[in-house]
This record gives C-alpha cells, structure tokens and sequence, in this order.
C-alpha cells in the first residue's frame, strides 16, 4: 500500500500536528476524515522519494509531535 492514515491522540492534536507539519516544508501530509475521526493521510507515491526523504519526514513528524506533548 502506498498510503496510511494516523490518527494523534485526539482530533484537535491531529489537526495541529498536521498544519504544523504541512508548514514546515520538510514533507506535505493530507488531511481527512475516518469514521468521525480527523486523520493524517501519509502518502509515498513517487519511485524518486529516497529511504533519507522518508527518514526526514517520520523525524520531522516526530519532533513536532513532541513539541504538541
């Protein structure tokens, strides 16, 4: 599959982790809806993107997520 959804702790962290990290520039993430849920949708589309643009991304959306904590 080449795309997951991810859900963080409660709607409004969601949303925040999501705008925080579609502003950062370091990757862009998708928004959504799940079963009445807000989601983020992570996509790899591309046979360019490399293991370091995936490991740039999951560090990105890790180090802002602990900033939301």
């Amino acid at each position: 599959f080449n795309q997951v959804l991810a859900h963080y702790k409660d709607d409004a962290t969601t949303e925040k982790l999501l705008k925080k990290v579609q502003g950062s520039g370091v990757c862009w993430l998708g928004g959504a809806k799940w079963h009445g849920k807000s989601v983020i949708r992570i996509s790899v589309s591309s046979f360019k993107t490399s293991y370091e643009d995936i490991e740039a991304s999951a560090n990105e959306i890790i180090r802002i997520s602990k900033e939301l904590n």
